[in-house]
């Protein structure tokens, strides 16, 4: 996983129970790799001030080509004076990639909630109404990122059991506007706006560029149990435990963090005397006893609820009957 793709998760992924270990930075950039071989080539792109979209061809560093992973020849790449990124990545890491309309905004605390309206889809499958979650800069303060127009996406699904709904994560922040006739004038990241290069002028060349990658894409986010019936809630949960909640949570979020709690006892899956557990702030207290119905994806650090009704005080009778009359063998 690349840096641009790192930077983009890392807040969701913390707040959803799902821990990314960065790893150290590399000179390879891309498949076909672009990399940096001399101090003096990364300080003249450090020091430039004017963003750059160009080919392989014209970047003007020297070219390895190693893991590679499809046959294309071509890497698109967006250099920065803070970040590099190839398209071609972005592409392949996305869950999806479309073409939409971007129809409205709504504007929450932490974020910004865009609606679109699906137009084509050049990878994988998308909703016909796209919610596009934009997290805000620590500030009430933000500019749209869309305006009335079109724009091809490459998007993140995000399906986690501590949101409301399901949305998109715009993947490396790339935004590419295009007419209504599929013509491509510029490509955007973030801040950063460069003109497209001549082999993506059209919405049809990031179609077939979109084709051509190998997809490598992840499901960081498990499906959770849809019910509030305590038997099925149980007979779908990783890990069933009863705990103390022991001091307070690490703040991850707006409206939940991660607690510490001591496990009194196990019902349903092995865990260690002490887990950490990403909860609601509203469902429990400090140095009360509950009983907590939980998953854990393979990769995160944290347990997380495995329903929307996952956490019940230990003095809950039908939740006690429930625990105690269920072989989870």
């Amino acid at each position: 996983m690349n840096k641009s793709r790192l930077a983009v998760f890392a807040a969701v992924l913390a707040m959803t129970g799902c821990a990314v270990e960065e790893k150290p930075t590399v000179n390879i950039v891309s498949d076909n790799a672009i990399s940096i071989e001399s101090q003096s080539d990364a300080e003249a792109v450090a020091e430039s001030s004017e963003p750059i979209i160009s080919t392989r061809e014209d970047i003007g560093l020297s070219v390895e080509t190693s893991d590679l992973r499809n046959d294309t020849d071509t890497v698109f790449v967006i250099w920065s004076e803070v970040e590099q990124i190839t398209l071609e990545e972005a592409l392949s890491e996305s869950d999806c990639v479309v073409r939409a309309k971007y129809e409205s905004l709504e504007e929450f605390e932490d974020y910004v909630e865009y609606r679109l309206q699906l137009v084509d889809t050049y990878k994988g499958s998308a909703d016909d109404e796209l919610r596009i979650r934009w997290d805000k800069d620590f500030s009430d303060e933000f500019e749209p990122v869309f305006d009335e127009g079109e724009y091809i996406l490459p998007l993140l699904y995000i399906n986690s059991v501590y949101f409301e709904h399901p949305f998109y994560n715009v993947t490396g922040h790339i935004i590419i506007p295009c007419d209504t006739d599929g013509r491509i004038k510029n490509v955007s990241i973030g801040d950063i706006t460069a003109d497209a290069p001549s082999e993506l002028s059209a919405a049809e060349n990031l179609a077939a560029l979109a084709a051509s990658v190998k997809d490598t894409s992840e499901i960081f986010f498990k499906d959770y149990i849809h019910s509030d019936i305590p038997e099925e809630i149980a007979e779908g949960s990783e890990y069933i435990v009863k705990v103390t909640v022991n001091g307070e949570p690490s703040r991850t979020g707006s409206d939940r963090g991660i607690y510490n709690c001591d496990v009194i006892e196990s019902y349903k899956g092995n865990v260690p005397d002490i887990i950490r557990v990403l909860l609601f702030y509203d469902s429990v207290k400090d140095g009360s006893e509950y009983y907590l119905f939980l998953s854990k994806n393979e990769k995160s650090v944290y347990y997380t609820i495995s329903s929307k009704n996952s956490v019940y005080s230990a003095d809950n009778v039908e939740i006690s009957r429930v625990v105690a009359s269920t072989d989870f063998s």
